[in-house]
């Protein structure tokens, strides 16, 4: 832990005292570009009366060079911005490694209180497991991370191909924060990507019309041609009018189509920008691992790297935002047609890339939410990779603890399924450990299906669709009491298992919206319902009567935590034992609490 703040406080250092270094060229070249231009002008001025070709020659030199230093500012602008990022990527490091994550993103709009167990286990929100990862910098590799947690199963056949790219990503400290720096540049969010759909999706309007295939051609050169000739005293001013004037109703008979075109890209260019950085610094690095280079290889258009036909697009639509600055717009279109020119441009790039462009925004997500899992690694290099289960075991962990929980106060539990159809009954007192318990073993294995590291010193596991009843409320919105809304969890539950899905459950204080006795003996009857079906998972109560269950049943085996009384005091060790539990607390609780 002390190197690893070592490492992210140097690398904050060392981006701070490089942002502030640029902050100075960049007051410099401001005061240069300040000089050049008074220069000129002043130049322009005195050199006038005297030779009005030097003073044309030097004005000249002085917009080129100008134009020189306003390149080398926006250069070094960029340059300054991207420091800031890196300082602030290794800061927010720091914060995390302090256990304060509240400046990362905890993915509040994926909380889903229907979800199979994503809100039982605090996948989402306010101190959650996405918060805990996300180092995403795109808004598809936010998305992307967000479905493998909730979605692990359909992962874990990749399992260990995604394991091999975690550890190739995770010692790559530089290049995961500089690829996150490029990220944060610019937007890429989800708006701005399902505006360039909407554009792909669109038939082409001009590249398959010969009247306009024609016309782009003959009325600008047209135009060129009068004005030249109108120059040199050749023809009248007045013809080169007239076909100013007829370019400028060839764009206004089509101006709804264009503006409809051109609000779909319009200021997209930055986003673009911003991809192509990122895509540029996948492309130029290098990789071992077979998933990775596969992302990588799918970033290309007829030999063409992706990068490069990012950067291309992004030029066509700052071309055509030209007709935002109506200075510009008039002339532009009044003799080269711009407006339609550049809508030809961006329909002969559709032509060649618009099939591949959703597949490298998907690929880079891919790798976005990979250097989350990567970083996730590398801050917890003690955390192991799990194994798949190759033996009848179903599940086998060794000093598992929750990830969430800070190193000096976590506690880790040995924790053994024997088979499937084998249900562990864990009985406790309250606050005892049984429901963080049941939170713990949840995210690990859904950190071990997506191909992340687990809190654990071995994890050998058996791949499945996780399912949980822990956190059920009522809904006044839906009529539906607490009670109810529970039944409709049990009955989904065993719904799925007549079905045989391949389904671990987890069950916390079932039939909590009831009295006493009803309690118990509707528990029973569903727990000996679902072992005809051979459910395979982990049921957390405090009725001890549901221990006698192992006496009937073999694949029915009791844990519990327990606690140690003495005198009005409780303490709890959160030791996960065999047995049924032997102390409860809720009156000694209640007491030290005042209550009673």
């Amino acid at each position: 832990m002390d190197s690893l703040k070592t490492l992210y406080k140097d690398r904050a250092e060392k981006y701070r005292g490089m942002a502030e270094h640029t902050g100075k060229k960049l007051f410099y070249l401001s005061m240069l570009r300040l000089l050049v231009f008074i220069a000129g002008v002043s130049l322009l001025v005195l050199l006038w009366r005297i030779s009005q070709t030097a003073a044309i020659a030097t004005f000249t030199a002085a917009i080129i060079i100008f134009i020189f230093l306003l390149r080398k500012y926006a250069e070094q602008s960029f340059k300054k911005s991207f420091c800031e990022n890196l300082l602030r990527i290794n800061e927010m490091e720091l914060s995390g490694l302090n256990n304060d994550h509240d400046c990362f993103d905890g993915g509040d709009e994926y909380i889903d209180p229907h979800h199979d167990f994503s809100h039982d286990i605090d996948l989402f929100g306010n101190h959650s497991l996405y918060q805990y990862l996300n180092r995403t910098c795109t808004g598809r590799g936010k998305d992307l991370l967000a479905g493998w947690l909730m979605s692990p199963y359909k992962l874990s056949g990749d399992m260990e191909k995604r394991q091999e790219a975690v550890r190739e990503l995770a010692p790559m400290v530089s290049w995961r924060q500089e690829f996150k720096a490029y990220g944060m540049t610019g937007t890429t969010g989800k708006d701005d990507i399902d505006d360039f759909n909407a554009w792909l999706r669109e038939q082409a309007l001009y590249l398959n019309n010969r009247t306009y295939r024609v016309l782009r051609v003959l009325m600008p050169a047209l135009a060129l041609l009068t004005l030249i000739l109108a120059i040199a005293g050749i023809l009248h001013y007045s013809l080169f009018v007239l076909v100013f004037l007829l370019n400028l109703g060839i764009i206004s008979v089509n101006l709804r189509n264009i503006n409809r075109k051109h609000a779909m890209v319009s200021k997209k260019h930055s986003m673009l920008k911003t991809l192509g950085n990122l895509v540029s610094h996948f492309e130029d690095q290098g990789f071992n691992s077979s998933y990775i280079c596969q992302l990588k290889k799918s970033l290309s258009a007829g030999g063409q790297t992706a990068s490069l036909s990012i950067r291309r697009l992004s030029r066509i639509i700052q071309a055509f935002d030209s007709r935002l600055n109506m200075l510009m717009a008039i002339p532009l279109n009044g003799i080269l047609l711009w407006d339609i020119q550049c809508i030809f441009r961006l329909e002969s790039w559709k032509r060649t890339a618009s099939e591949l462009l959703p597949e490298w925004f998907d690929k880079l997500g891919h790798t976005d939410a990979l250097c989350s899992l990567a970083n996730f690694a590398r801050n917890n290099e003690h955390f192991s990779y799990p194994l798949k289960s190759e033996g009848d075991v179903y599940l086998l962990a060794g000093d598992m603890g929750h990830m969430l929980i800070p190193a000096k106060t976590r506690v880790t539990n040995d924790f053994k399924v024997g088979g499937r159809g084998e249900i562990n009954i864990i009985t406790g007192a309250n606050m005892a450990g049984k429901s963080t318990f049941l939170r713990t073993l949840a995210v690990n294995m859904v950190l071990a299906m997506a191909g992340a590291p687990v809190c654990a010193t071995e994890l050998i596991f058996t791949p499945c669709k996780l399912y949980s009843s822990m956190r059920t409320t009522d809904s006044l919105s839906d009529s539906e009491s607490y009670f109810y809304a529970e039944l409709k969890r049990l009955r989904e539950l065993k719904e799925r298992l007549e079905r045989k899905k391949n389904v671990f459950f987890l069950l916390d204080e079932i039939l909590k919206g009831t009295n006493s006795k009803d309690k118990s003996e509707g528990a029973r009857i569903f727990i000996e319902k679902i072992i005809e079906y051979k459910a395979t998972g982990i049921i957390a109560t405090h009725d001890i009567q549901l221990g006698s269950l192992e006496d009937n049943y073999p694949n029915v085996k009791n844990r519990c935590f327990e606690i140690e009384i003495e005198g009005d005091e409780v303490k709890f060790d959160y030791i996960l034992r065999d047995g049924l539990t032997k102390n409860m607390n809720a009156a000694i609780l209640m007491k030290q609490m005042g209550i009673i």
